[in-house]
């Protein structure tokens, strides 16, 4: 994609703030806290997180991800967290989730730069190839240490005992370990697995679990994990923790019909902007359009629902006796309009093309009623949304006041506040979504370059 000549009108941030900035927010979500929101994890693996250096974004890195188990109130409360941060303008993040037991949140800095990739586990299904699993509130806390991993230097700074990153045992930990590896199969030759186990060991010696150490040492000589160190390592996980049976069968419907409304896949092509009124939805998609050589095209999303016949005979037959404003008319008959648009939007996807669609709505912006007062909130009809309709990538516009009075003051404070949370609250709480909140005060070329870079030609998916 070649960018335009045009000269922003506002520099980009500074390399060395935004690096510091971005690490001040993996700072915060070690403290287990930040206002009114408190959340608790478990590390399962790794680095302690406030050593973790973060990867560099188009470095073609193997990046390893983070993975927290914690219960799904930390899980909502970091990702709010997170989103004041970018209203603040300190970092973008992308969320994803399309089962129960698991979502995805990347953190990226300003610049986009940098990024650490979070598995936000609810149910860990890891344990006994799959047939059992744990929780977070099964974990006694008797179990999770934090002084141990976290050192001093987070120390002083967290949210109160039952707050913060946590650690199982060292010797819990490693029993996890391997029947992580166990249940993904994965090759025990790798330099990144041999690494871990050479940590684990060397962690463990000098203590009292001489077996652990030896079954270590045997897995990374042979590259194999025998039948008794699983059954060892089963034994001793099921004497120290509250495992849960899992019956994989009975999830299969609710996952079948969750399949149905994703089409957030890399082979769908298609993206929506959403934002207030004036975060440059529609400038975005013709940046993309107009510097892509043909490899995007601009659809417009009211037309979704204002390009069908049914709308076009209400706009004849029914408009003029009810009400004469086009905005208040759309909003009475909302749970139309989205039945409307959400049957085009799956018609589209059905379509072979090679072009990636960008629209400068989504349909659940249909929903949302009244967006340019104080009194903005979505329908009563929101409900449609959760068993109807297709969720398709959506990237979160997120625009300073400030900003957004001097490109277009249409909007009220209360209006815009009201706006940026419901929508955010709403695409963090669906299954399946893959959503991005991305800070759109700096020039557009920025934003296209970065959006560019990290969804289209690199999804959260391909480094998973």
């Amino acid at each position: 994609m070649q960018m335009g000549n045009s000269v922003p009108k506002d520099s980009p941030p500074d390399g060395l703030n935004s690096a510091l900035q971005f690490r001040q927010c993996i700072r915060r979500i070690c403290q287990g806290s930040w206002g009114r929101h408190r959340w608790a994890f478990l590390q399962l693996r790794g680095e302690p997180l406030h050593t973790v250096t973060p990867c560099k974004a188009g470095s073609g890195e193997d990046a390893d991800d983070v993975d927290l188990l914690g219960d799904e109130s930390s899980v909502y409360a970091l990702v709010d967290a997170v989103f004041e941060w970018v209203r603040a303008s300190e970092c973008h993040v992308e969320y994803s989730r399309r089962a129960a037991a698991k979502a995805t949140l990347v953190l990226y800095s300003v610049d986009g730069n940098e990024f650490v990739q979070f598995d936000l586990w609810m149910t860990l299904a890891q344990i006994d190839g799959g047939r059992k699993s744990l929780r977070f509130p099964d974990v006694p806390a008797s179990l999770r240490h934090r002084e141990r991993f976290l050192g001093e230097d987070c120390s002083d700074a967290t949210g109160g005992d039952d707050t913060g990153l946590f650690r199982l045992p060292p010797e819990l930990e490693v029993c996890l370990y391997i029947q992580h590896l166990i249940c993904k199969r994965k090759n025990l030759r790798s330099a990144r697995v041999r690494n871990r186990l050479d940590f684990y060991e060397s962690l463990l010696n000098g203590t009292q679990e001489l077996a652990l150490v030896e079954s270590l040492g045997f897995i990374r000589t042979s590259h194999q994990i025998s039948v008794d160190i699983a059954a060892a390592t089963l034994s001793l996980l099921q004497q120290q923790l509250v495992l849960h049976d899992e019956f994989r069968s009975a999830k299969r419907a609710v996952r079948w019909w969750q399949s149905r409304l994703d089409g957030s896949r890399p082979s769908t092509r298609m993206l929506a902007f959403i934002g207030c009124d004036g975060t440059g939805k529609t400038t975005l998609a013709h940046f993309f359009r107009d510097h892509s050589s043909g490899q995007f095209r601009h659809n417009v999303g009211k037309h979704l629902y204002r390009k069908t016949i049914l709308y076009k005979l209400l706009v004849i037959f029914v408009r003029p006796l009810i009400c004469r404003d086009r905005d208040r008319f759309d909003d009475l008959i909302a749970p139309v309009n989205y039945m409307l648009a959400a049957l085009r939007l799956r018609i589209l996807t059905m379509l072979p093309d090679r072009k990636w669609r960008l629209f400068d709505r989504c349909i659940h912006d249909f929903l949302f009623i009244q967006r340019k007062s104080d009194a903005a909130r979505f329908s009563r009809w929101q409900w449609l949304a959760g068993w109807i309709g297709i969720r398709i990538r959506t990237v979160h516009l997120v625009v300073s006041r400030t900003n957004l009075q001097t490109r277009r003051d249409e909007i009220t404070d209360k209006g815009h506040g009201a706006y940026d949370h419901l929508m955010q609250q709403f695409f963090t709480r669906q299954i399946p979504v893959h959503y991005t909140a991305q800070g759109h005060d700096c020039p557009v070329e920025v934003t296209a370059g970065q959006l560019l870079k990290r969804i289209v030609q690199e999804p959260p998916e391909k480094r998973s």
